[in-house]
């Protein structure tokens, strides 16, 4: 039980940070119709989630990074958004993601 409480705590820390942090967004993906589904799908979380367009672009950037990391490569940016979008859109109230987007990850994980 340990373990697991240890595997949703440590995307969530790594997470906020992203959300904190003041680097500029990562590159959406290149082509045209995909940046704009990534465009929307992030600009769909702001109505569920408290962070804003910029912030939930780091988060979505980070969680890729460390899927990629985890030996995890059958999402793309835009895939990613979409499945985190999901995710977050039953809360009926604004909340911080990080906790949402971490548990994802932490599914994606296989823990």
């Amino acid at each position: 039980m340990r373990i697991r409480t240890a595997l949703v705590i440590a995307p969530v820390a790594i997470l906020s940070a992203a959300c904190s942090a003041s680097a500029p967004p990562p590159q959406a993906p290149a082509t045209p119709a995909v940046t704009s589904a990534y465009q929307r799908d992030i600009t769909a979380m702001t109505a569920h989630c408290t962070q804003n367009p910029a912030q939930l672009s780091a988060m979505v950037a980070k969680v890729h990074q460390l899927e990629v990391s985890n030996g995890i490569h059958d999402e793309t940016m835009t895939q990613l958004a979409g499945h985190l979008l999901t995710a977050v859109s039953a809360y009926k109230s604004r909340v911080s993601c990080a906790d949402p987007f971490g548990a994802y990850l932490t599914l994606r994980e296989g823990g």
